[in-house]
């Protein structure tokens, strides 16, 4: 088996879960994303781009040398963006392998996989949310698109919350207090053209957008609406909170109140549409924020988005 392997840059030592490495016969890593971390592999490099962009001219990099298996060592954040591009670039035939060395890893895609042999790996599909600002593709969600200000992240070892239009039109980390002027008065969902009734959508601080079918729940636990959404009936759901959930603030982890949401659920080849969000409100995907640039957000269910190797005793 063949790998490509993509590391989150800052990474200077790989985890003890890659280990599973070793299984491999062949090994193409990428100069910028860790490539000194694998010294007897064959490197390719794809400098002078900015981040994102960097990531799919890596991934189609590592395609052109015919691998088996796209791995990434790094958070669900480069997870996605590796899968996104993958998904964009139309592969169905590579196998994602995400090993787990963020800062908080919920899959589905990377994972901690301790002393398992890859070999003993079994590939399974999962579905994304496909992400549209308007009519353009922003990026697939394999665990969840949350629609705020901000994103989670690490500043000295603590993790904050960081202004997401900032990073996404910056590149700079602002921390920054998430905020509660996400929906407008005149916020409008609509499912395949039919329009829902929401009652005063500006209660809502928070939103979030996810898969569900056959995948954990452990990252979107918070937005109870989501678990009650759950089971092989409905592939996905989208759910608006009235308070804010994403948040760093552990003085606000205790809270003992009621926690309200509203939940649509959605099949393979419907579409949700989103006006009237305030311009506050960005696209926060598998934990990557996007600055929103359009009055409409578009979301759909893409069943089978891609193929991933997970231990054989992990939950399908």
């Amino acid at each position: 088996m063949k790998a490509g392997v993509l590391t989150k840059p800052s990474l200077t030592s790989l985890p003890a879960s890659a280990s599973i490495l070793g299984g491999l016969d062949e090994v193409v890593c990428v100069k910028e994303f860790g490539g000194s971390l694998f010294p007897k592999a064959e490197s390719i490099s794809v400098e002078g781009l900015e981040y994102k962009r960097a990531i799919e001219a890596a991934v189609q990099a590592l395609l052109d040398h015919n691998i088996d298996v796209l791995v990434t060592i790094g958070g669900d954040g480069l997870a996605s963006y590796a899968a996104s591009a993958l998904i964009k670039l139309k592969d169905k035939r590579t196998l994602m392998l995400g090993i787990a060395a963020g800062t908080a890893n919920v899959g589905p895609i990377a994972r901690s996989f301790g002393s398992q042999s890859i070999e003993l790996l079994k590939p399974v599909s999962l579905d994304a949310i496909e992400v549209c600002d308007g009519d353009k593709v922003v990026g697939y969600g394999f665990n969840d698109l949350i629609i705020g200000d901000t994103f989670l992240g690490t500043l000295d070892d603590k993790v904050v919350n960081f202004s997401a239009r900032a990073l996404a039109q910056q590149d700079k980390l602002v921390v920054q207090e998430p905020s509660e002027d996400i929906f407008t008065d005149s916020f409008t969902l609509k499912l395949n053209g039919r329009k829902l009734d929401i009652d005063n959508p500006r209660r809502f601080k928070q939103a979030c957008a996810s898969t569900l079918n056959g995948q954990s729940l452990s990252g979107r636990a918070i937005f109870g609406g989501l678990i009650n959404a759950a089971g092989k009936a409905h592939p996905a759901a989208f759910a608006m909170a009235d308070r804010i959930l994403v948040d760093s603030r552990q003085e606000n982890w205790g809270y003992k109140g009621i926690v309200s949401s509203s939940t649509v659920c959605f099949e393979s080849g419907d579409e949700l549409v989103l006006e009237g969000l305030a311009d506050k409100a960005q696209l926060i995907i598998d934990g990557n924020p996007f600055a929103r640039t359009s009055q409409l957000v578009r979301l759909r269910c893409a069943a089978g988005a891609i193929r991933a190797l997970e231990a054989e005793n992990e939950e399908a």
